[in-house]
């Protein structure tokens, strides 16, 4: 079966938003790095929503690379310390940017409209 959500970041993101999420019955797939999640992404996962908690240099090849793949019927959403980055990272093809420090209720409500508004 395939995850509904893959949440992109450093262990403790992946650990916080995991878990909430896959308390709300989501199927998580997690990646620590860009590259592990070009490595997922290769075996065929396909994900209808990405959660990505990553540096802004990462934002800026794995956003376009994932709309990319997954064309208009991928959600991502950004989580961020760089409000000046967020006008790039919604341009380069994110949904939503959600600004660091995100309470995990949040990132709940940012998944359950982006699924909605599929």
């Amino acid at each position: 079966m395939q995850p509904d959500i893959m949440i992109v970041g450093a262990q403790q993101s992946l650990i916080t938003y995991g878990g909430l999420l896959k308390g709300y019955g989501y199927g998580i797939t997690t990646a620590n790095s860009i590259s592990e999640t070009y490595v997922t992404l290769s075996k065929g996962i396909r994900p209808t929503t990405f959660v990505l908690d990553l540096k802004f240099p990462e934002l800026l090849e794995l956003v376009p690379a994932l709309r990319a793949i997954g064309g208009r019927n991928v959600k991502i959403i950004v989580i961020g310390a760089e409000n000046a980055a967020r006008a790039l990272i919604l341009k380069q093809g994110a949904n939503m940017f959600l600004h660091k420090p995100v309470q995990p209720e949040a990132i709940l409500e940012a998944v359950q409209y982006r699924r909605k508004a599929s």
